[in-house]
């Protein structure tokens, strides 16, 4: 799957890779005292926080139109913020002497130079990248129409720039000639084309899928509603306890844990003080969720919402909710209202990455609508996770329901990779203040 998942971020890794490139150019060519070329841990540095950066501020999503995105007001942020990081790093003294000086207006050299060459190069490789989205991967679907009419529904949800165009199978002879992929419904027979289907996987690469994993490598997600008893019983939902990558996300759990509530402990500081001051009331708000297999655990928020907001009861937050304080939005905004959960995070009640924990009242209901629905607490909750990277702020069972089935792909396919992809974009969200609003 993490293959897959590379072949599909072609046009990412390849702006990563030229603007490497770029980078290692213009460091070894800026003026200085060194003589030939060097890779320094201060190049490493530059090269670590330019990547990120830019990653963030999203210069590396495809533009099919006009690169909007890999905009001179993008460069300008990333220039000013790296920047800034190695003006302090190398000049923070009152002393200001003239090497520093010099060391100055090199840096200065070195990142507009930077930023120039990355912003051509970014710009032709986006119009490299129009001219290779013209063509449409077509999938053959052979079965039902009422099969047919949910796969199509599911593409039309997904959030894909590039759609597949899925074809009916008319039942007479198939034509491979544009056909990508072949996705059968269970209990389809079609024993009279098998000859036709081989001599097309052996001579043109034909790939041959069922609806669960069509969905799961297409659309980075599983519909629950795909999800039969044997389906269930065939495949593996439940991720080894004591296994190497389960090992690896505790330990990396703890420390990094560990490392942001001390990085973030004046963030929480100076937010309580404001949520203090607003109204007067509590600081923290603490609540029940349900855990892995359904155990109960009470989590810790920063208080977003008014004092009495749940007077009548639980319920989902709205868009515009007039519960929420002026704080809070900023709060809520930034994600750190949700800074007090690093602790359960560190003593082990939840992880970084996961499916996140609902109520239990709500997990009643959504387990009755949603087919499945209990599946997602095979694993330790998460502060973030690849649902939430992928879909906006749920405050619905329509909302829930999709939700769900970006946390079924990661229960199928958790790694430590993709625990560190759901890392950095959980970063961009973040540093971009997305995602945190109710689509509704």
């Amino acid at each position: 799957m993490f293959v897959h998942w590379l072949k599909l971020k072609k046009h990412l890794i390849a702006s990563i890779l030229v603007d490497a490139f770029i980078l290692y150019l213009v460091y070894n060519l800026t003026p200085s005292q060194q003589v030939g070329p060097s890779i320094t841990l201060e190049f490493f540095i530059i090269i670590f926080l330019w990547i990120l950066i830019s990653y963030i501020r999203g210069r590396y999503s495809k533009s099919y139109s006009l690169p909007k995105k890999t905009t001179l007001s993008d460069i300008y942020n990333i220039l000013i913020v790296v920047f800034i990081h190695y003006f302090i790093f190398n000049i923070f003294s009152l002393n200001i002497t003239l090497e520093k000086l010099i060391n100055l207006k090199i840096s200065v050299y070195f990142y507009s130079c930077s930023a120039v060459i990355s912003l051509i190069c970014q710009y032709l490789l986006n119009r490299f990248s129009i001219r290779s989205f013209k063509s449409t991967k077509k999938v053959l679907f052979a079965g039902s129409m009422t099969c047919f009419e949910k796969h199509l529904q599911y593409i039309e949800e997904s959030t894909l720039i590039k759609k597949p165009e899925l074809i009916k199978y008319s039942g007479e002879g198939i034509n491979f000639r544009n056909i990508k992929e072949l996705l059968i419904e269970d209990n389809i027979c079609i024993d009279h084309q098998i000859d036709n289907i081989i001599s097309a996987k052996i001579s043109k690469g034909l790939e041959i899928l069922k609806p669960l994993n069509w969905c799961e490598i297409n659309l980075h997600r599983i519909p629950s509603d795909i999800i039969g008893n044997n389906e269930l019983l065939e495949y593996d939902w439940f991720p080894e306890t004591n296994s190497i990558q389960q090992r690896i996300k505790r330990i990396g759990d703890i420390i990094l844990s560990f490392t942001l509530i001390i990085i973030t402990l004046p963030i929480v500081i100076f937010a309580s003080l404001l949520i203090k001051l607003e109204d007067k009331g509590p600081i923290f708000y603490t609540q029940s969720r349900t855990g892995i297999w359904g155990s109960e655990l009470t989590i810790i928020k920063l208080r977003t919402m008014n004092k009495d907001a749940e007077k009548d009861g639980a319920r989902w937050s709205e868009k515009n909710d007039k519960r929420v304080t002026e704080v809070g939005k900023v709060l809520r905004k930034l994600r750190i209202d949700e800074l007090p959960q690093l602790w359960l995070v560190f003593t082990g009640e939840m992880s970084l990455i996961g499916p996140r924990p609902e109520r239990p009242e709500i997990n009643k209901i959504l387990s009755e609508e949603i087919k499945n629905y209990n599946l997602r607490h095979c694993m330790r909750p998460g502060l973030s996770g690849w649902a939430q990277v992928n879909f906006p702020y749920g405050a619905s069972i329509k909302d829930s329901e999709m939700k769900l089935s970006y946390d079924l792909f990661y229960l199928r396919n958790f790694s430590f990779w993709l625990d560190m992809l759901i890392f950095f974009k959980t970063l961009r969200l973040i540093f971009n203040a997305s995602g945190s609003v109710p689509i509704g």
